[in-house]
């Protein structure tokens, strides 16, 4: 029999009901869907952020902070792709909520990581400056108030790599790595100006005797002992704590940072220190 709405339209018979074994296969087809989709997603996530040659966690320093941004819009692709290929709303919904809580907890990773990464890109920052400068007080190791300049920038820089990722800064640390810092920049300087004496004297050996004598002693040390005495003294001089003799009545730092690096040499049982260090008299010239 075939009912009518008011109008006299004929009305479909409504349809009949689902088989309950069909309507649980059809759920658990949908549910079984929405987990394979989900282990798509892992995989890709883990491939983009791991695996691949230019995964995200691969990324250093200032890559990593660069193509955080990058990372997430790939995550995001990845999930709108997987959401678009489903077959029913039903599916969407479902696959769409666990997307979320991987998205959410992959932001937080990628998050982690830039923060790590953005730390050390500012401490290898710090330290190529360091490195900067000993290598201009080399270039400019005739200017001893470039030098003590450049030593002040190296000490600044060595106090922002202590301050890296710490809420509470160290005094102590602080002032121990920028004096360190400091010291290198000098001895640089110190260094170069040693090896450019040394070779202005083997050009004019008649005019240098005083710079061939010390450069002949400084040869036959062990290099590794006056290297040592040498950022010693650099780093007593750069804390104005050079030792100054009692018959020393001169005021030429150089021939003070010769006398500390002889008594650092007899120290550390070098006998070469024996060896005068030529017109180093009591005025100190």
């Amino acid at each position: 029999m075939t009912d009518f709405d008011f109008s006299g339209i004929p009305v479909a018979p409504p349809p009949p009901p689902i088989d309950p074994m069909v309507a649980r296969e059809e759920k658990i087809a949908n549910d079984t869907r929405v987990e394979s989709e989900l282990n798509r997603f892992i995989a890709a996530k883990q491939d983009a952020l791991f695996a691949a040659p230019g995964a995200y966690y691969r990324k250093q320093g200032v890559d990593a902070v660069d193509s955080a941004p990058q990372a997430i819009q790939r995550l995001h692709e990845i999930k709108d792709a997987l959401l678009d290929g489903l077959a029913n709303d039903y599916q969407r919904k479902r696959l769409g909520g666990a997307l979320d809580a991987q998205m959410a907890v992959a932001r937080d990773s990628i998050a982690r990581h830039v923060s790590e990464q953005s730390q050390a890109w500012q401490r290898q920052t710090a330290l190529d400056r360091i490195d900067l400068l000993a290598k201009e007080a080399a270039l400019h190791h005739s200017d001893d108030d470039l030098i003590d300049v450049l030593g002040a920038a190296a000490a600044n820089a060595a106090r922002a790599h202590a301050r890296v990722g710490v809420d509470l800064p160290d005094a102590e640390i602080e002032d121990r790595t920028a004096a360190s810092a400091r010291s290198r920049v000098l001895a640089a300087g110190m260094q170069a100006r040693l090896a450019a004496n040394a070779a202005l004297a083997s050009r004019l050996p008649d005019q240098a005797e005083n710079v061939q004598a010390i450069s002949d002693q400084v040869e036959a040390r062990p290099e590794s002992a006056y290297s040592e005495c040498i950022a010693e003294c650099s780093q007593k001089f750069a804390n104005e704590e050079l030792p100054r003799p009692r018959w020393f009545t001169g005021s030429d730092s150089r021939s003070l940072m010769r006398i500390c690096i002889r008594a650092c040499l007899a120290e550390k049982g070098d006998l070469n220190y024996f060896l005068p260090l030529p017109k180093e008299h009591e005025d100190g010239s």
